[in-house]
Order: C-alpha cells, then sequence, then structure tokens
C-alpha cells in the first residue's frame, strides 16, 4: 500500500494533516514523495494502520511468531538423537559454551 492509498483511505491530505496537527501541503507532498521515517509512527497512530503499512522499506512485516513450545520440541528432538530429553530449551549461555 502507497501514501497515497493511505491518505486518501483517512479522507484526504487536509483531513490526514488536521488530525496530525500538520499543514495540508505537507501532508499532500507526502502522496507523492511518501511518508517521511519520522511521520510513520503518528500517521500509524491516526489511521490504524501498521509501520509495515506505511513504509514496509523500514518497517518489514512481522513474521509469524514461533512460540518457546517450538524450540523446545526441536530440542528435545535433538536431545532424542543424542539419547537424551530436555524439558526445556537450552540457555544462552550454555549454547555458547557448547558451540567453542
Amino acid at each position: 500500500m502507497n501514501a497515497r492509498d493511505i491518505i486518501q483511505g483517512f479522507g484526504g491530505p487536509g483531513r490526514l494533516a488536521a488530525a496530525l496537527n500538520r499543514p495540508s501541503q505537507l501532508v499532500w507532498r507526502w502522496q507523492k514523495r511518501g511518508i517521511p521515517a519520522s511521520q510513520v509512527g503518528f500517521v500509524s497512530a491516526v489511521t490504524g494502520r501498521a509501520p509495515h503499512e506505511i513504509r514496509p522499506d523500514l518497517y518489514p512485516a512481522p513474521a509469524q511468531l514461533r512460540r518457546p513450545a517450538d524450540a523446545i520440541e526441536r530440542a528435545n528432538d535433538d536431545a532424542e538423537q543424542r539419547g537424551a530429553t530436555m524439558t526445556r530449551a537450552p540457555s544462552r549461555h550454555r549454547r555458547d559454551r557448547r558451540a567453542a
């Protein structure tokens, strides 16, 4: 979604400018130049759009979050192959020691 779609979806540059307390000419220019990085948080708060929808080049879409249980299952699978079982994922300290 580009800046023009976001601005027009809110009701146009005048309406978004009033909501952001910015000059309408400034917001109108955003339609052509894009929404500046410094304004993404404000635009996101006013429009209800996620930052990655406004500026996907700066804010990548959040990947599907992995559950801690997935890490434990993977660790248990690895441990079973070695002949041991684990009840929780190894700590970072223990992983670092093992790698050295």
